[in-house]
């Protein structure tokens, strides 16, 4: 059965939250662990089948953010989760006071019951109206991204295709297209600060309510953050800063070099070569095709993945109006597969972002027959190092997209960027705990912090003058930071993995996709400093480790 075909009906979430509520009375009352276990079975069964119809449901909307059937309905969920939500925490908290928690780790490990204390510290009543509240101006933020109208060469175009007129090879053509984006934020300057301030102080709110001073460690507890806190992220961020950045530095300094410029400014920042970066191909269409090249190439496991993706349509990937910007990945638990969303167009990075999220898509295809699996609800650090991971890992084959000297520049390109990102998506979280610690800052304000962190993450960039990035609002582009509290430092995590994965594959390609492979299938059984040590690999955590990264990559640029 192809994605189009998959039947959507409403679930009838008062009866769910019931129905769940009626499972925690029976747990309670229960005898004996495997009566305890057989209605946690139940309250599996019934998660996946309601929490399926909320997935097709969500995919549907963003594939078209102006189908009224579906926008309609993503508006009931935005409404109705909370409080079904709050059903699933109250059934969780009973699980803890059981007699029988050794039974139910044998039964579903370890991470289960880590999982639910930290929900039962995420979730009260009290906050759901705020819940409710913060769902619906999320989903405004993105249906504002979708819709975006920017005017650029005397057409309107989406977001996405004005950007792959930001790496051209006419350096006026860059900077016109840098400033059409510009142009268009800075006519959304009052939706996008008051849409942000409102959900900075609706999360505050939501956080005092359950007995935090800030945001922060709320926002960590929904992280499930469950082998590294606070404080180590800001021993990281430093290391980041002292480590990192310089090499960066020097790396941004040999690209001005290749492109015969004194510095770096924003439209130059992601051109790569004097003579052009490399071009993925034109169409969505081809570049499927080009995919199922590379992941045959990979190994038959690939082939048999990407073959799946491919006959049952589970996929979108051409950019197109209306659509929800970005990309994703998202699980159909009911139907047992993955589903890769996209907006490809045609650039490097568009075809570096099918790789990532396929990436995700693999371990959804892997362990997708494993109920328990869904429940044990890996951290997000853990999913990032599947994707992430799978863009080195696609090298083997993705020669299939360029001639042989544009995949040189591919590969020196995915590089560069692995490393400027580092800097890049800490910056982003660093700013998320500014705004956190202080939800009172105005929009300004916010701007100005932003544009500090500029100075100490990306110190080689400059703006020129255009409004938009030089007064520090470029963080309004970033839409985790309104969709996703504190999520990004996992997409950094994930890279110092990622990247030990590149490393390992150009010694011994086999054993490192045989090692990724292995790790794909624990999916999120184990905690994300476990789970990476497992794979013989090290710790972004570790002394030293950043320092190893460095080193190998400023030796390879």
């Amino acid at each position: 059965m192809k994605f189009s075909e998959f039947p959507y009906v409403r679930p009838d979430m008062d009866a769910a939250c019931a129905y769940m509520d009626n499972l925690t009375k029976k747990f309670s009352q229960a005898k004996s662990a495997e009566e305890e276990i057989a209605i946690i079975i139940d309250f599996r069964d019934k998660s996946i089948e309601v929490e399926n119809m909320m997935s097709i449901c969500s995919i549907r909307n963003t594939q078209n953010t102006n189908d009224e059937f579906y926008k309609a309905e993503q508006e009931f969920f935005d409404e109705k989760s909370p409080t079904y939500c709050n059903s699933t925490v109250n059934f969780g908290k009973e699980i803890l006071k059981s007699k029988h928690l050794d039974a139910i780790k044998k039964e579903f490990g370890d991470i289960f019951i880590s999982n639910l204390e930290f929900s039962s510290k995420a979730m009260s009543e009290e906050i759901i109206p705020l819940m409710e509240e913060e769902n619906k101006l999320v989903s405004e933020y993105q249906l504002f991204n979708a819709n975006a109208k920017v005017k650029f060469q005397g057409k309107e175009m989406t977001i996405s295709a004005v950007s792959k007129f930001t790496t051209d090879d006419d350096r006026n053509v860059r900077k016109a297209a840098m400033q059409a984006l510009s142009d268009f934020y800075i006519s959304g300057k009052e939706f996008l600060d008051t849409t942000f301030d409102k959900l900075v102080k609706n999360r505050t709110k939501q956080a005092r309510i359950m007995g935090y001073k800030t945001y922060t460690p709320l926002g960590y507890i929904r992280m499930n953050r469950n082998s590294y806190n606070e404080k180590d992220v800001e021993v990281f961020r430093k290391q980041i800063a002292d480590v990192i950045v310089p090499v960066i530095v020097k790396a941004k300094s040999n690209q001005a070099k290749r492109l015969g410029l004194d510095k770096i400014t924003i439209y130059d920042n992601n051109y790569r070569f004097a003579d052009g970066n490399p071009k993925g191909c034109e169409s969505a269409e081809e570049m499927m095709e080009l995919t199922r090249q590379v992941f045959t190439d990979m190994s038959p496991l690939f082939k048999e993945y990407i073959d799946f993706m491919l006959e049952h349509e589970l996929y979108d990937a051409p950019d197109r109006p209306g659509k929800r910007i970005g990309a994703y990945c998202a699980g159909v638990p009911t139907h047992e597969c993955p589903f890769v969303f996209l907006n490809y167009n045609g650039t490097e990075d568009a075809v570096r972002t099918t790789f990532h999220e396929f990436g995700h898509g693999f371990e959804g295809y892997m362990n997708r027959k494993d109920k328990n699996a869904y429940m044990l609800s890996y951290t997000m650090d853990i999913a990032e190092t599947h994707s992430m991971s799978m863009e080195f890992l696609s090298w083997k084959g993705i020669g299939r997209f360029f001639n042989e000297t544009d995949l040189k520049k591919y590969k020196t390109s995915q590089v560069e960027d692995a490393l400027t990102f580092l800097s890049y998506g800490t910056m982003v979280d660093h700013f998320q705990h500014i705004i956190y610690a202080n939800p009172e800052l105005t929009p300004d304000e916010r701007n100005a912090e932003w544009a500090k962190l500029e100075k100490i993450y990306r110190p080689y960039l400059d703006f020129d003058g255009i409004e938009f990035y030089a007064k520090g609002a470029m963080w309004q582009r970033q839409q985790h930071i309104y969709s996703s509290p504190f999520y990004y430092i996992d997409y950094v995590l994930a890279q110092t993995v990622a990247l030990q994965f590149w490393q390992l594959a150009e010694k011994d390609y086999d054993n490192a996709l045989n090692t990724y492979i292995e790790h794909v299938k624990r999916g999120g059984s184990m905690k994300f400093t476990d789970l990476i040590r497992a794979a013989g690999l090290k710790v972004p955590f570790d002394d030293g480790s950043l320092s190893e990264l460095a080193e190998t990559i400023e030796k390879t640029l």
